[in-house]
């Protein structure tokens, strides 16, 4: 089974742009510049593989493939909304915090050792990219690479160390990792 991680703020934006039919008027009721939102759909479509709208001359239009994420992610919205409600009712604070795939994987599933306030959400940002920190596109960033801004703090918690393994040794094909990260150009110079 193909399990995707997904980032429930491309879905919030996605929505959008979805009922806006635009980026411009969906920017100012998103909270977000129309660039973000054009970077973040075309994101967005990378990562399902699949082309979500037609862009035209008047306006962004869904596809199929579109329209059937819309159905799914207006079910989420559904779930989440009374969630958001009872946490903007008391004094919550929310955290963002982006990581990469796997690494935001594994902080789902150790929240509770994480946090045990019930005064704080995570939100975790799960993206291979890094997300503008000052611009308040996450407050924490765990990345395997020194912070480059000059405005960013960083510690180095620990040593990332790669090795790839495979069940049976007659095997000579080689795992292939896809994408910029510091382990994706590990695994091609590494063969």
């Amino acid at each position: 089974m193909d399990e995707t991680i997904f980032d429930w703020d491309d879905m919030r934006l996605f929505l959008a742009v979805a009922h806006h039919g635009g980026l411009a008027a969906a920017a100012e009721a998103a909270g977000k510049s129309a660039p973000t939102l054009g970077r973040r759909m075309l994101g967005l479509e990378r990562r399902l593989g699949q082309e979500l709208f037609e862009r035209l001359p008047r306006g962004y239009e869904l596809t199929d493939d579109g329209r059937a994420l819309m159905g799914v992610a207006q079910r989420i919205q559904g779930s989440i909304d009374p969630v958001l409600v009872a946490a903007n009712n008391v004094n919550v604070r929310r955290v963002k915090i982006s990581a990469g795939t796997w690494t935001t994987y594994l902080l789902c599933q150790h929240v509770k050792r994480i946090v045990a306030d019930d005064a704080v959400i995570l939100q975790f940002i799960a993206a291979d990219h890094l997300l503008d920190i000052p611009h308040r596109e996450a407050v924490i960033g765990i990345r395997n690479q020194r912070p480059q801004q000059i405005s960013l703090a960083g510690q180095r918690i620990n040593k990332v160390r790669f090795a790839v393994y495979a069940r049976n040794k007659s095997i000579s094909s080689w795992a292939q990792v896809i994408g910029s990260t510091p382990s994706a150009h590990w695994v091609s110079e590494n063969r």
